[in-house]
């Protein structure tokens, strides 16, 4: 039985140190995601400032129309992007929950095995204690 139970200790940390690896790189993906996401934000931004630079210079239709354009492309990729970190954000906090929960049972389970371990201590004590109870007695009844 309690090898049973070792085995089952080495399963459960098994996939806890497997959960807690992909808590990791889901959290390092979901803050590469945010930085690329604020780059793309930053560039929109500098975009609109050259934009109504081009405008105030008095450049052509077609340059404004131009600027405009990637303006916009831009600022969809950047809303585009913001969507999918707060995916990976949700996913990152999805995986973190599951290794904490893992973490959980692996510590459960090794508490349960500490208290069987110390209940068989003191059972085989008290076993002891009899049978030396027992022997002395049964020395005292020869005599």
């Amino acid at each position: 039985m309690n090898r049973a139970f070792e085995w089952m200790l080495k399963l459960v940390e098994l996939r806890r140190d497997r959960a807690v690896q992909q808590s990791r790189r889901a959290q390092q993906e979901w803050v590469r995601s945010q930085e690329f996401t604020q780059q793309l934000q930053g560039y929109a931004s500098e975009y609109d400032q050259q934009w109504t630079q081009v405008a105030q210079r008095g450049d052509t239709a077609l340059m404004l129309h131009t600027t405009a354009s990637f303006g916009d492309n831009l600022r969809s990729t950047a809303s585009v992007q913001a969507q999918e970190t707060d995916k990976l954000q949700t996913h990152s906090q999805k995986l973190l929950q599951q290794a904490l929960q893992d973490t959980r049972r692996v510590e459960a389970l090794q508490n349960y095995m500490a208290r069987q371990q110390s209940l068989r201590r003191a059972m085989a004590e008290r076993r002891e204690q009899k049978q030396l109870e027992d022997d002395l007695s049964a020395r005292r009844s020869r005599s």
